[in-house]
């Protein structure tokens, strides 16, 4: 298994990533559709890895306040999937997912908030899903918890509860919503180095390999 160097990454391995996500994406798009009965929309508008101390520099630049909603992951690749939005957007999202008036939440009470982690463990669910079916990678993940804070911080508080060292961050930053409603948000994937030399090792041996065999 050779050393994930990140900015050495191949621009197949890049795409091949960026592909398992925007698949997790849809079918979690799909999914809560489904749970809301209407058609919620959902795009994937970029994605990067970054060693961890220039995610939370990065995240923490806003200086907002937002909200976290995080999940455990653990089995062959062990972490935590966080679901990061200012307060702004996890209101709107709120009134989405209650199917209320833009504008009707000002408050992110218990209800509101067992929402917003509904929607974190679908995301999570239909990633892992994903992962699961192209990498063959098994990953399980825990119950989702819910932090108010800055951004930066948020990952900070995240990490204090990890009984390993997290090196590295796959943040995805999308967007999703309905008709004018749009919420922009970062899913972030915070994973031990041996985690993610296993996610690239598998994007090579599995996803690539299917790629190369389709050219030939």
């Amino acid at each position: 298994m050779r050393p994930v160097k990140l900015f050495q990454l191949s621009k197949l391995e890049r795409d091949a990533l960026r592909e398992v996500m925007s698949m997790g994406m849809g079918h979690a798009s799909i999914a809560l559709s489904e749970l809301l009965d209407e058609k919620i929309d959902m795009a994937l508008m970029t994605l990067e890895i970054l060693p961890i101390k220039y995610l939370s520099k990065k995240l923490g630049e806003s200086h907002q306040l937002s909200t976290g909603v995080y999940v455990r992951i653990t089995g062959d690749i062990n972490g935590t999937v966080s679901f990061i939005l200012s307060r702004t957007s996890s209101m709107t999202l709120a009134d989405i997912l209650m199917k209320n008036k833009k504008g009707t939440t000002a408050v992110l009470g218990k209800v509101e908030r067992s929402a917003l982690e509904e929607t974190t463990s679908i995301l999570t669910a239909h990633y892992l899903t994903a992962m699961s079916e192209f990498l063959h990678l098994k990953a399980i993940p825990t119950p989702p918890s819910t932090v108010f804070h800055l951004s930066g911080s948020i990952i900070d508080f995240i990490l204090l509860g990890v009984d390993r060292i997290i090196e590295y961050g796959i943040i995805v930053h999308i967007k999703f919503g309905r008709e004018s409603e749009e919420v922009k948000s970062d899913f972030i994937v915070l994973l031990d180095s041996q985690s993610l030399e296993k996610i690239i090792e598998a994007v090579n041996t599995v996803y690539l390999k299917d790629e190369k065999e389709d050219e030939a």
